[in-house]
């Protein structure tokens, strides 16, 4: 397998952000300091920019782990389309019990929180991330926000503090004459840069030892600059290009990644572009993402990562083909010949779960089963948890999912749950449209292989007992919110009392109790919510 041939535990160069592999290279750790230093000192109003894979999101999550217990933390991701659902989210962080709908009570509500904490002398922070995203009504919002004074004077100035992170169109957005006010108030704007050719070795081997790995000059000095060149110094790209190179050498049997390599690595990525084209990928559009995602065609093989959705490594036969518990997975790029069931059915099935969400179809024809999690996650903005799930867990968790169907034989097909009848009928979407099925005939069929497509609407991290900081008191306050928490203060620590509410909340979605808020739990968390996922029950039962 790939990761013993390397020695590595996990792959070094995932796309998904995650804050083990978190490098503080001179341009992200003088931002930080930088928005740090602003936050010490009562700065109203921060704005960091940079393009797409420049590391905003990461260095968004240092910020957040570094801000002092003694300030009140909101973090909202992929902000809401209306000023009242922002109003909303950012009183869910704060732990605000509200029933308003109205922007107008919800800012009443904020301001009175605020007022509270000033007078306990205890500071606000509101950070935004993908903020670009922000519409010119929720902007002016957030200015109404930002212009809360307090009533008898504090010794910051304002209420709260806001950080936003965003792409440079954010610029664009607050250049607008409707948000002026606010943007005349930043007392902070700072630009990520990319990474230097001085700083990438680095970068690379921070990445790799964090991974396992133990030996010495994995990429030589040469692909080092190649990789720079390629990637123009993009975390993300830079990560892109790594990961394919990697997979290359792999299969070539070489232990040092050489500038050939990175180079082939690239021209593969970018498709009909030159390496020094690279710069485009994952900034235009649906192929690109759906290229980094399978990892490219591999010369004369093909070769592809379904280790995406589980973090495993994968391995090649003969052919050059992966295998997957000895079922052949075939990507549907590149792919000769009619397209299997499986895979066409994997295809439409997709398709009609996105549309219940509102995102337009891939308009594939075809998927490998296995590859469903890493295009999806990497064509929009949802993420895909599979189960072995049972009919009870459906029921509950009440949001459309694909299900796998035993087909003639030993063959397998896809289709999409995505209603329930009020009579308690279970409707389903295949290649030869919709069926209805009972209880009996669902248990018949479906082998319980189940793929949920969702969202972390909060970008909360799994949490277990021991776990502190923001985001165990936002859960303690949803807890709370749905009774499954006593009342009383947050201690943003995940006790005893906290664990036993999320194991309340398990059961009642027919989850695994085990006291930790994993991903299908905070699934149910969002659902028992009411966040704006789709819903499938339409008034009924599985019966």
């Amino acid at each position: 397998m790939l990761g013993n041939f390397f020695g590595l535990r996990e792959r070094p160069f995932a796309l998904v952000p995650d804050a083990r592999f978190l490098y503080l290279g001179r341009a992200h750790r003088e931002a930080l300091t930088q928005v740090l230093g602003a936050i010490e000192r009562g700065a109203g109003l921060v704005e960091v920019v940079g393009p797409v894979g420049s590391g905003k999101t990461m260095l968004c999550r240092a910020l957040l782990e570094r801000v002092g217990p003694d300030v009140a933390v909101a973090y909202i991701f992929n902000p809401s389309p209306s000023p009242a659902e922002l109003l909303s989210a950012i009183s869910r962080e704060f732990g605000l019990t509200s029933i308003a709908d109205r922007a107008g009570d919800l800012e009443q509500e904020l301001r009175c929180f605020l007022l509270e904490q000033s007078a306990a002398k205890r500071r606000v922070l509101l950070v935004i991330d993908e903020a670009q995203n922000l519409d010119p009504e929720v902007l002016e919002q957030l200015q109404l926000l930002f212009g809360l004074e307090p009533e008898t004077g504090s010794e910051h100035g304002k209420l709260i503090q806001i950080v936003l992170f965003g792409q440079p169109e954010l610029d664009e957005n607050l250049a607008r004459a409707e948000v002026q006010e606010l943007r005349q108030r930043i007392s902070l704007r700072w630009e990520l840069g990319a990474i230097p050719l001085s700083e990438l070795r680095l970068y690379l081997e921070h990445r790799l030892r964090v991974a396992g790995y133990e030996a010495e000059e994995l990429f030589s000095r040469r692909a080092i600059r190649v990789l720079h060149r390629a990637s123009g110094g993009v975390p993300r790209l830079i990560n892109a290009v790594a990961d394919r190179s990697l997979l290359g050498a792999y299969a070539a049997g070489q232990r040092c990644v050489t500038r050939a390599r990175v180079r082939r690595a690239a021209r593969e990525l970018s498709a009909t572009e030159p390496a020094g084209g690279l710069r485009a990928l994952g900034l235009t559009g649906r192929a690109a993402l759906i290229a980094l995602a399978l990892g490219g065609l591999a010369g004369g093989g093909i070769a592809v990562w379904s280790g995406l959705a589980s973090g495993g490594w994968p391995y090649l036969t003969q052919t050059g083909v992966e295998e997957d518990s000895g079922a052949l997975l075939t990507p549907f790029v590149g792919s000769r010949g009619p397209a299997p069931a499986g895979e066409r059915s994997a295809a439409r099935a997709i398709d009609a779960v996105l549309e219940a969400w509102g995102y337009p179809s891939l308009g594939l024809a075809r998927i490998a089963p296995g590859e469903i999690a890493p295009v999806v996650e990497a064509s929009t903005p949802l993420r895909v948890l599979e189960m072995q799930a049972t009919l009870a867990q459906l029921e509950r968790l009440d949001l459309p999912a694909i299900l796998e169907i035993r087909g003639p034989g030993a063959g397998r097909n896809y289709q999409a749950l995505i209603g329930v009848t009020p009579e308690g009928r279970v409707q389903l979407l295949g290649e030869e449209g919709a069926r209805l099925l009972s209880r009996s005939e669902l248990l018949q069929q479906w082998n319980g292989r189940t793929l949920w497509l969702w969202t972390n609407f909060e970008a909360v991290p799994e949490l277990v007992p021991g776990s502190t900081g923001a985001r165990v008191g936002w859960l303690q306050g949803r807890l709370r919110e749905l009774g499954d928490l006593g009342p009383g203060r947050d201690t943003h620590e995940f006790d005893a009392a906290t664990a036993a509410a999320v194991s309340r909340l398990q059961s009642r979605y027919a989850l695994a109790e085990t006291g930790v808020l994993d991903q299908a739990t905070l699934l149910a968390l969002y659902q028992a919510l009411r966040f704006g996922s789709p819903r499938i029950a339409m008034g009924g039962k599985v019966s």
